[in-house]
């Protein structure tokens, strides 16, 4: 009888055992896992949705010097800052939204053509919206 007890305890506690391996086993496998995941790059400037940066795009569309693009650097990364921050306050409304986002834009379009050539100031210009980082929409 005393037999029987040990082998049912050893069995309950080789099951215990056993289990708690493979949870633990599983738990450094998922780490492992989640640590292999690419990482989205976000470029120079941009988030998700700005593949290779702003700056980049700008570099390769207006020919930019690298002088150029050291001086438009902060320029632009202060612009994403507040665009940032206007997109993420809740209390203002979409129109109040809008009107700063538009008065960022505006501000950093006149920064961005004093580093300009005017010939790379006139494709600026003539750039579309979704090739334009001041021309964004909220």
């Amino acid at each position: 009888m005393i037999t029987r007890i040990l082998n049912g305890e050893r069995r309950e506690m080789l099951v215990v055992l056993t289990l708690s391996s493979l949870l633990a086993l599983s738990s450094v496998a998922s780490a492992q896992t989640a640590s292999r995941l690419p990482v989205q790059p976000t470029g120079n400037l941009g988030g998700p949705r700005a593949v290779g940066g702003p700056l980049q795009k700008m570099k390769r569309a207006l020919a930019l010097t690298n002088e150029q693009v050291k001086q438009l650097d902060p320029i632009m990364k202060d612009q994403q800052a507040k665009v940032a921050a206007v997109r993420s306050n809740t209390t203002l409304s979409h129109q109040d939204k809008m009107a700063r986002l538009n008065q960022i834009w505006a501000a950093t379009d006149l920064q961005v053509k004093s580093v300009l050539t005017p010939e790379q100031a006139r494709k600026w210009d003539k750039m579309t919206p979704a090739q334009h980082p001041t021309k964004s929409q909220p």
